[in-house]
């Protein structure tokens, strides 16, 4: 992940972190090498675990990362369609060199805004399938350039798509609370929710059973005078709208 600039808390299980991958892509012109990358990682892991347990060899995190770097090389000059670029220059510079060819092939509609030098936005999103139903949250922070600093990703229990925004944003409060490194920063959370941020700013709590969770927040953001909670519509919040739809997609398979 280092490689990419990007920073995350990994998933509880293989399939969450598969969920989650694509969503993390650092730029549309290379989702065809990031997706590579998660197949290239796992099958060097799974490679690495049986040469120990079936070849009695030293488990290595050097030749490890070797082997992912060795693997997604091969395979983009495999799809790369006649892709030029020497060998050893791709290896050196995974990032910069291992460029989709055909980048017209993703699309994106985000409008997402970038903050001001050195604030933070913190887009979060709820999504539920049916009303009340099951439920996903996503959040995604990042800084003034794009850089994705943290993400979170989760399945809750079942309720309506309002209570499920409230659930987010409370989730955003509590990872900016607890860690050291954002509290002397100027952080927006952004809601695509008009209800959800006017409760949480001060305009009534909800239903009955948001009321502590409101009141939690409301809390936060008295402590916290830098942090604030705003609206903006869903086009700019395209990247956590589309993991929390996720989210809840997988709540229901879990459920199956």
């Amino acid at each position: 992940m280092k490689w990419w600039d990007i920073s995350f808390c990994i998933s509880s299980s293989v399939k969450d972190w598969r969920e989650s991958w694509n969503g993390m892509c650092p730029s549309p012109n290379r989702y065809r090498v990031w997706n590579s990358f998660f197949f290239a990682l796992t099958w060097t892991i799974w490679e690495s675990r049986n040469s120990v347990v079936f070849r009695g060899k030293a488990a290595s995190l050097f030749n490890a990362v070797d082997s992912v770097r060795f693997r997604i090389v091969w395979w983009f000059k495999n799809f790369g369609r006649g892709f030029k670029d020497d060998i050893t220059l791709l290896l050196l510079d995974v990032k910069e060199r291992c460029v989709d060819s055909k980048p017209d092939k993703v699309t994106t509609k985000s409008v997402w805004a970038p903050p001001l030098i050195d604030d933070l936005t913190f887009n979060v999103d709820g999504s539920t399938i049916g009303n009340p139903g099951m439920a996903g949250i996503r959040g995604v922070l990042r800084d003034a350039s794009g850089k994705i600093l943290c993400l979170f990703s989760s399945s809750i229990e079942i309720t309506d798509p309002i209570s499920s925004e409230v659930i987010a944003i409370q989730r955003a409060c509590n990872l900016i609370i607890f860690n050291q490194l954002l509290a002397d920063r100027n952080i927006t959370i952004i809601s695509d929710s008009k209800a959800a941020v006017s409760w949480v700013n001060g305009e009534g709590f909800g239903s009955l059973k948001l009321v502590n969770v409101v009141y939690v927040i409301r809390q936060t953001l008295h402590l916290l005078t830098m942090l604030s909670v705003s609206f903006m519509p869903r086009s700019s919040n395209s990247l956590a709208d589309s993991l929390a739809k996720a989210s809840s997609g997988l709540h229901r398979e879990r459920l199956k």
